[in-house]
């Protein structure tokens, strides 16, 4: 039997103004949607497992770089 890796999917948030949504993205694999709920679902449909990055953790990361 072979056993095959979860795939993984970061989800973030996008921002442009009142159009703002959210992504969910493995490899080339990419779903977007206003809704996290609705990401959320979709990936655990999918079978796979998924992490939220926010705005504030890539500014914090950019940041640390810097200092």
């Amino acid at each position: 039997m072979t056993v095959t890796p979860q795939k993984i999917f970061e989800i973030n948030y996008r921002e442009a103004g009142s159009n703002s949504y959210y992504t969910a993205k493995c490899g080339r694999e990419v779903y977007t949607s206003k809704s996290l709920s609705y990401l959320k679902n979709k990936v655990w449909d999918l079978g796979a497992t998924f992490t939220i990055k926010s705005a504030r953790s890539v500014a914090d990361q950019l940041l640390s770089v810097r200092r």
